[in-house]
């Protein structure tokens, strides 16, 4: 159709310079926007790369660089765009600093309660509840 070649050294060292270049930008680069935009790229390459082993008829052992690398970026990826996605994990939640269900005390009223002074009344637990900066008192 064009008539027109390149020489596969050429096609290396494009991946080469580029695998490089976002490295480069992954690591020293102090805007995150960019960050995440030469993750995505590396990703997009590791991803081209296991398929161009596995369309060649590579063994698995030369394939897998490019999976490993592939995993640990997308690892990378997820834990950078999640407060961009708002997921808060289930541990950070208020639900799950209940204690359980017999004290009716949370975390935080516990803490209050042992560092009050010595000679004070100690508050019983719902007072401990009515002062927490958690206001739900749960089911």
């Amino acid at each position: 159709m064009l008539d027109f070649k390149l020489p596969s050294k050429w096609y290396r060292r494009a991946v080469g310079a580029s695998e490089i270049i976002l490295g480069l930008a992954l690591a020293a680069a102090p805007n995150h926007k960019v960050k995440n935009a030469a993750n995505i790229g590396l990703v997009l390459l590791m991803v081209l790369a296991a398929y161009s082993h596995v369309m060649v008829g590579d063994p698995f052992d030369r394939c897998a660089p490019a999976l490993v690398f592939f995993f640990m970026l997308s690892g990378r990826l997820v834990v950078c765009m999640r407060p961009a996605l708002n997921v808060v994990p289930r541990i950070y939640q208020r639900s799950a600093l209940r204690l359980p269900r017999r004290s009716h005390v949370r975390a935080r009223s516990v803490t209050k309660l042992f560092s009050r002074k010595v000679h004070s009344k100690a508050p019983s637990s719902r007072d401990a509840l009515a002062q927490s900066p958690i206001s739900d008192p749960g089911p």
